[in-house]
């Protein structure tokens, strides 16, 4: 309990407001507070010195105090735990004890403008008795960013959840230093949620951006993976209770992983809106699908693909099921990086033969400039049927017609 109190209480002028109950304090770390005389916890119970963390409750003189944010209803910040932010200061214990105390109480951590440096693996379990629902802000991509120097750092942040949790996270960057080379294994997995939102996060220079396992019905704005080795996995591992199941993405760029961009393992309903796929070394999007969640594995709308190498999207169907493309923007502008196809279609040889898949293509455009030569053999989509059964809806624009996808006697072209 000792340690606890010394965050808070080393050098610290405590002055008592005896007209409101009120403590003003100033800590040694330049974070200023309010506290609240007060009788019971947030439960309801009397309070006792097993309740008091020493950060939202302390004990001083004999009596009890909560933070008024706290009180409130107000965000907590991370400097109330001893954050620094300020680039030197390795900032790994005290964040881990602002996710800790704030998981248990179901507060929103503010995370301060500055560089938060850490040196290890962070955790964030959503496991508490009372349910409450944890929300981590910071100031913005740009103004709060968690720089990872662990050399051997397994996963920057994980957070791991009960299902029904709904986790928000929002406003900051997990990045690596910059080495030129990917390192530092996951910058953020996200495991066992239901009912998450993620918005306006950047992950750069990790050896794996982002991981999502075991989650279902989540909800991404503006989350960017960059400059690393595998940009986003998205997939199921044992024990687990959903594939990636019900995800939508919105306006996420994707760009500059030596790998896959994304790669998806038996996906239902992940569906992509005005995202940025770009100059990623294997590829775009890279889908292994099995409907055994559904028969849709991806929809992507309105999103952009140009610079990647092998192709922008492939799709492995081990399953009955529809993919749907409808208003990207498919580009070669460059003889030294393109894709070898757009979008592959392989339906693996041992589906059944009366199992049907659909690729569900409209008003894409598929644009060929600059310094690209167009090649007949580089079709802008590519089916490889084994003999099962396709249905192809193509009304898109092909600015090369000689890349012109033609399509065998396995494949239905409906209108």
């Amino acid at each position: 309990m000792k340690k606890l109190l010394l965050v808070v209480f080393v050098n610290l002028v405590a002055i008592l407001y005896s007209q409101n109950n009120r403590v003003f304090i100033d800590a040694e770390q330049n974070f200023t507070s309010y506290y609240k005389e007060v009788k019971t916890w947030h439960d309801g119970s009397v309070l006792n010195e097993s309740k008091a963390d020493g950060y939202i409750y302390v004990k001083t003189n004999g009596k009890y105090y909560v933070v008024e944010d706290y009180y409130m209803g107000n965000v907590i910040n991370a400097k109330l735990f001893g954050v620094k932010a300020d680039g030197v200061t390795d900032d790994t214990k005290s964040l881990q004890k602002a996710f800790d105390v704030c998981s248990a109480y179901g507060t929103t951590l503010f995370l301060p403008q500055g560089i938060i440096k850490t040196s290890g693996d962070l955790r964030i379990n959503t496991t508490n008795k009372l349910k409450q629902k944890i929300r981590i802000v910071g100031s913005g991509i740009s103004n709060t960013i968690i720089l990872n120097t662990g050399s051997s750092t397994k996963i920057a942040l994980t957070v791991t959840g009960t299902y029904y949790d709904m986790l928000e996270m929002r406003d900051f960057r997990i990045e690596r230093p910059n080495g030129g080379s990917a390192s530092g294994g996951v910058g953020l997995k996200i495991e066992k949620e239901v009912y998450t939102s993620l918005e306006n996060i950047d992950i750069f220079r990790f050896d794996t951006g982002l991981v999502l396992n075991d989650v279902s019905t989540l909800y991404m704005k503006n989350v960017n993976t960059r400059w690393g080795n595998k940009g986003m996995v998205f997939k199921l591992e044992n024990p687990g209770g959903s594939n990636p199941n019900l995800i939508e993405m919105h306006s996420c760029v994707i760009n500059s992983n030596k790998e896959w961009g994304i790669s998806l393992t038996n996906p239902h309903v992940v569906s992509f809106y005005n995202c940025c796929v770009e100059d990623n070394g294997l590829g775009g999007i890279n889908v292994v699908y099995n409907n055994t969640n559904g028969a849709n594995s991806i929809n992507v709308d309105g999103s952009y693909f140009e610079g990647n190498s092998g192709y922008d999207v492939y799709i492995k169907s081990l399953g009955a099921g529809t993919h749907t493309f409808k208003g990207n923007s498919f580009n070669r502008v460059s003889d030294k990086k393109f894709v070898k196809h757009h979008i592959v279609l392989e339906i693996d040889n041992a589906l059944p033969s009366g199992y049907e898949n659909t690729l569900d293509m409209r008003g894409n455009g598929f644009f060929s400039a600059g310094t690209y030569i167009s090649n007949a053999d580089n079709e802008a989509v590519k089916i490889l049927s084994n003999k099962k059964k396709v249905k192809v809806y193509d009304s898109n624009n092909y600015r090369s017609l000689i890349e012109k996808p033609k399509y065998n006697s396995d494949i239905q072209v409906a209108n």
